[in-house]
């Protein structure tokens, strides 16, 4: 249960001891129940926190003198807790249209799988023919993958 500001942890420890009197056949059970009662002050908390809290017992001793069991326990008590918040992380996107052109009047370009000379000359406004002469290219339904072009800019192409 928490407050705004404090977190109260209580409960109960249970025990279950089984005795015996070194005679296999005369055991004895025996049910204990220790309450325990925690209250932490954490700065920030409020109704809206969200809150986990972890209990585990660290150390335990127990003294036994006939049916009388003295029991000493230290009980670790973690609250984590955190609020949640809205943050707007990305604030006034404005969408640009993409503008491939290139200043330079020629391009090196590296084949990549899939490409043809018309794609290529496309993309960069140039034509198949100027490409096929400058990089005298005997088949130019055959390119190999990483060969080097330099691509031409067609003067009458651009916009």
């Amino acid at each position: 249960m928490y407050l705004t500001g404090r977190v109260r942890v209580s409960g109960e420890l249970n025990l279950n001891f089984v005795l015996s009197n070194n005679n296999e056949d005369d055991l004895t059970t025996l049910e204990r129940s220790i309450p325990f009662d925690f209250t932490e002050e954490i700065e920030g908390l409020n109704t809206e926190s969200k809150v986990n809290i972890e209990i585990v017992p660290r150390t335990q001793e127990f003294l036994i003198d006939n049916m009388d069991i003295e029991v000493k326990t230290d009980l670790e008590v973690s609250i984590n807790s955190y609020n949640l918040e809205t943050v707007s992380v990305i604030d006034n996107i404005q969408e640009l249209e993409e503008n491939n052109e290139n200043p330079y009047s020629m391009v090196i370009y590296f084949v990549k799988p899939g490409d043809t000379l018309w794609r290529i000359a496309k993309k960069y406004k140039s034509t198949i023919k100027d490409i096929v002469r400058v990089n005298n290219i005997e088949n130019p339904d055959s390119l190999e993958v990483g060969t080097q072009l330099f691509i031409p800019k067609c003067s009458v192409c651009r916009t």
